[in-house]
């Protein structure tokens, strides 16, 4: 029985058997969880009006609701810093953080394990 595709639900679901503790973990998603400031992007409604709207992942989102990993690192959706004005968030204890940039510099993330409120985005 070969598995041919997979989905981050799935993956994320045989990763959370294996282990049990993730409270100081670091995990790094393409992906930004669903409804946060890492998501955002404008699309457009049924009658064709701009609209900000969430497009990040679910399964992600439910797995660090559910496992409070320590920090999630994020990419993907490069204008979302600046539509939503911030390239951080938390979900719970967890904070969130997006290196995702949509202008000409490259964005790196600091990130102090010991003091998460230290952590900052520097553009180079």
């Amino acid at each position: 029985n070969i598995r041919r595709y997979s989905t981050i639900a799935f993956d994320l679901n045989v990763l959370s058997r294996e282990i049990t503790d993730f409270t100081r973990s670091i995990f790094l998603f393409h992906s930004p969880p669903f409804e946060t400031n890492l998501d955002k992007m404008i699309g457009r409604d049924i009658t064709g009006n701009k609209v900000l709207v969430s497009t990040g992942s679910i399964a992600i989102r439910r797995f660090i609701e559910k496992y409070r990993p320590l920090v999630t690192l994020h990419g993907h959706i490069h204008e979302s810093s600046a539509l939503s004005g911030s390239w951080q968030d938390s979900i719970g204890e967890t904070k969130c953080y997006s290196a995702a940039y949509e202008g000409n510099e490259l964005a790196i993330i600091h990130i102090d394990t010991e003091n998460l409120e230290d952590s900052y985005r520097e553009l180079l």
